[in-house]
């Protein structure tokens, strides 16, 4: 089986460069880059498999199939990040993911956090640190004041994510 779609090929590779990209030190994915570096790999396979599931005599990958494998993939990788920040890792990871999780239409307020999110973000100087580190990195853009719309996870670039 092959996949040489004209638009399936740089959907992958874009997917791959971003992957890639924010496995770097510092980057969001540095603490899950070995399941990041399969990731594309993941995309492929389950794509085949779909593509077999539709067609049992399909010679090529199709592009919808690429699509749908990697918003499976990009799903399994924001569990990795939850499943490895329930461990210790970064504030910005925790929130991030009970944001995902509580507000999934993706609009929610600081004064909500304040008074009803994780206990740990119940302090103001905390939270503002923490939204102002996930504003920068582009996971998050204030939609008024004390008002911010989540950035949905996906492969975008930071530019990208900018300009949502």
């Amino acid at each position: 089986m092959s996949c040489s779609s004209y638009e399936a090929l740089p959907l992958l590779r874009q997917f791959y460069t971003y992957g890639e990209h924010k496995s770097g030190f510092c980057g969001f994915f540095q603490d899950i880059k070995d399941f990041v570096s399969k990731s594309q790999e993941h995309v492929l396979r389950i794509a085949a498999t779909l593509t077999m599931f539709d067609n049992p005599q399909a010679l090529e990958v199709t592009l919808a199939s690429i699509k749908t494998a990697i918003q499976l993939v990009n799903f399994y990788l924001s569990e990795h990040l939850f499943i490895r920040s329930s461990g210790g890792d970064s504030d910005e990871a925790i929130l991030l993911d009970w944001l995902y999780k509580k507000y999934p239409d993706g609009l929610f307020e600081r004064s909500l956090i304040l008074r009803n999110g994780l206990k740990k973000f119940r302090k103001v100087p905390l939270l503002d640190a923490v939204l102002a580190r996930l504003q920068e990195s582009g996971y998050i853009k204030e939609a008024s004041k004390g008002s911010f719309r989540l950035i949905p996870l996906n492969f975008n670039t930071h530019e990208e994510r900018a300009a949502a």
